[in-house]
């Protein structure tokens, strides 16, 4: 999967509402969706490009995949670079990313944030195909302390499948999401059924179930955390159009 669902070595991370995330959602209602969309595509992109030779070997990696597909039609050429860069293992550019998704929030907007048009085309392209509320399953290596309420402030990856066992078995979650999106046709890795869930949405702990008995699902896990969405809080949203406040709404 893209985004990592496993870690290194076995640790604690806070699950908690990602307070330093860039969760910008780019609201299309105030129209800083296309604002941004313009800024992206004249100035973001090109600098992104010419700063980090990776993320260019990424780029033109996926749009040679664009053409030799013949498009598609749920998405746009730049949704689906944004896809297929975040899902590609060589070169895999999606640790580094997420890393700076978790933790960039004061410095978006200038340099120092190298991914703003990553952060942008992959929001926009799991608002595309975002469908409605799916069941799905997201493994780890790590513990968590966790709070009732939480984000998981990066883009995290989830799937249809609950036994992708090399994602790890420490903390596991069975989720009820309503902003992910089911990414597997799009994908550079397939076969994972990955349904990818945005910074911005967040989640409520409904049970916690320590060792669960073996022929359960997720069984191998050491916890399971079982979640589901309650809307969305994006802190960033059109940041770089005006000032930016908490924007907080419930699922309906």
């Amino acid at each position: 999967m893209g985004s990592s669902m496993c870690g290194g070595n076995q640790f604690t991370l806070p699950l908690d509402m990602a307070p330093d995330s860039v969760d910008d959602k780019y609201d299309k209602e105030s129209s800083c969706r296309d604002l941004m969309y313009e800024k992206v595509n004249t100035v973001y992109l090109p600098d992104e490009k010419k700063a980090n030779p990776e993320f260019n070997s990424s780029w033109m990696k996926a749009e040679d995949e664009w053409e030799k597909s013949g498009g598609h039609p749920d998405l746009t050429k730049e949704q689906f670079i944004a896809i297929y860069m975040y899902t590609n293992q060589s070169p895999s550019i999606y640790s580094d990313f997420n890393r700076n998704v978790s933790k960039g929030k004061s410095v978006y907007g200038t340099a120092s944030f190298p991914y703003h048009s990553l952060h942008f085309y992959l929001t926009d392209a799991i608002r595309a195909l975002k469908k409605g509320c799916e069941k799905t399953f997201r493994r780890t290596k790590v513990d968590f302390n966790h709070q009732s309420e939480f984000r998981f402030g990066r883009f995290a990856s989830s799937s249809h499948k609950d036994n992708l066992l090399s994602y790890g078995n420490v903390s596991c979650f069975s989720i009820k999401t309503c902003y992910g999106a089911y990414l597997e046709p799009y994908t550079a890795t397939k076969g994972e059924e990955e349904v990818l869930i945005p910074p911005y949405e967040v989640f409520k702990v409904t049970n916690v179930q320590q060792n669960p008995p073996k022929n359960e699902t997720l069984g191998d896990c050491k916890v399971v955390y079982t979640v589901e969405s309650i809307g969305v809080q994006s802190n960033l949203n059109c940041k770089l159009f005006n000032k930016a406040e908490s924007n907080r709404s419930s699922n309906k």
